[in-house]
């Protein structure tokens, strides 16, 4: 007798009469079909993407002048939306393997599952460096101001998850489309800079809806090349170009204003790395220019009028240069950045295996007359936070990415290479910056988008899935 492959459709009885006679989980994910599942997965990726525009709304609803019960409620809000959406994801992404599964469909090669293995481990390893730590219910929850503990470690995968199944073209471009209008929304705020508009929905022209600058720069860094991929992504019309160029030099401009030099110099990085991996692979090579051109421009204006760039470029020059002759001044080099390294690598040197715990180095770096709790490296974070296994663990993923794209080079498309530089640029960012509850997530979610994507891309190319 042979055996049956469940379907999608169980029978041509009526969906309740069907639910009614189900006597099992297999049955059960039978029934559902999996377009339900891309269509719950997108829905839940775009409420994410669309959680500042949330804020806005929730702080134009706040009548209080406390600014410290204006950003504990709206931290709060940042972080139910956090929960929900990463919870779903897990849930989503649960239903969608064990789907795959049971349709034989699930992906079996090893550049399926480099990815998300490697990242697990993180995740495995970050459990246990909290379960090490000298402070659990702080490396559970986080600081109260970052709140990046293990907690939100997990909600990060489950957004990770959900979007690193989100393979289809027309899904990945909604998201992508979302997150750069909320982003040039976001921007066009900043730009504008008016005084009763700021008080009312409780922003800055420097932080927007976020705490600090450096925030919303991490913020602008990673959505800042998405521009790339709506020009790869859509139509070729005139009215779309000049949307998508209007909504990349609103963002380039509120950079520039943001006064975040890490932020700005990830995005130079990542333009760069976009236009050789474009050269190489001969992809259409205009709208990389086209960009570049307007980034150029767009700064160059901006810093006509405001002029900050400049001064901070000198700045890096003399504090790099300090830190090559040794000076005694060079532990106030980049604005204090490089007695944290230093404090933080000796942190991490302490305890090489499993770190201090999540979000566990303020009292570590308070011991030793610093008042700063993070190191303002994401990897010299996760070493001195989860021990140096973690590191390797999470290079080795974002190599996995890089290799599978290079692999697939033949197959690969501009919005493949688009993903790719919206990854870079967050990457360089993160290296004079620090992992936030409400800008990592977004960070995530890009990178499961990138990682699918280009599996797919490779697939879809070769007839093979």
């Amino acid at each position: 007798m042979k055996t049956q492959i469940p379907t999608d459709a169980t029978s041509h009885k009526t969906g309740w009469q069907a639910l009614q006679e189900m006597k099992t989980i297999g049955e059960l994910l039978d029934a559902l079909p999996a377009a339900w599942l891309v269509h719950a997965g997108t829905i839940l990726l775009l409420y994410w993407t669309l959680t500042p525009v949330f804020i806005l709304v929730r702080g134009a609803l706040l009548t209080s002048s406390d600014e410290q019960l204006v950003r504990l409620i709206l931290s709060s809000t940042w972080y139910v939306a956090l929960q929900q959406t990463g919870l779903l994801g897990w849930i989503l992404a649960g239903l969608a393997f064990l789907k795959r599964r049971r349709l034989r469909q699930a992906d079996l090669s090893w550049p399926d599952r480099a990815i998300p293995l490697l990242l697990g481990l993180l995740l495995a390893w970050s459990a246990l460096s909290w379960l090490m730590s000298d402070n659990r219910p702080l490396a559970w929850w986080g600081d109260a101001y970052r709140r990046d503990g293990l907690m939100s470690y997990l909600l990060y995968g489950g957004i990770f998850a959900v979007a690193w199944q989100l393979r289809g073209r027309l899904q990945v471009r909604r998201v992508l489309v979302t997150l750069t209008a909320v982003s040039a929304g976001l921007a066009a705020l900043a730009v504008l800079d008016l005084e009763a508009m700021n008080r009312t929905l409780h922003l800055t022209q420097v932080t927007s809806v976020f705490y600090n600058a450096n925030h919303y720069g991490y913020f602008l860094a990673l959505t800042a090349p998405g521009a790339l991929f709506l020009l790869a992504e859509h139509s070729m019309k005139l009215s779309w170009k000049l949307s998508v160029l209007a909504a990349f030099g609103l963002i380039t401009a509120s950079l520039n204003l943001n006064q975040s030099l890490g932020p700005f110099l990830g995005v130079v990085v990542a333009l760069m790395f976009v236009l050789a991996v474009t050269c190489w692979l001969r992809q259409p090579v205009g709208p990389v220019l086209l960009v570049i051109g307007l980034f150029a421009a767009v700064s160059v204006l901006v810093n006509l009028i405001q002029p900050r760039l400049l001064a901070d470029l000198l700045r890096l020059s003399r504090d790099t240069q300090l830190i090559v002759d040794g000076a005694p001044e060079a532990m106030t080099a980049g604005s204090s950045r490089w007695i944290l390294w230093v404090n933080g690598m000796q942190m991490a040197l302490e305890r090489p295996l499993l770190g201090f715990g999540p979000d566990n180095l303020g009292a570590v770096y308070l011991a030793r007359g610093i008042t700063i709790d993070r190191p303002h490296n994401e990897l010299i974070q996760l070493a001195a936070s989860l021990g140096f296994p973690s590191v390797i663990f999470y290079l080795l993923a974002l190599l996995a990415v890089a290799v599978d794209f290079i692999r697939n080079r033949a197959r690969m498309g501009a919005s493949e290479t688009a993903l790719l530089t919206m990854v870079a640029a967050y990457f360089v960012s993160s290296l004079v910056g620090n992992s936030m509850f409400y800008t990592t997530p977004f960070y995530f979610c890009v990178l499961g988008l990138a990682a699918g994507r280009i599996r797919a891309a490779a697939r879809e190319r070769t007839g093979s899935g």
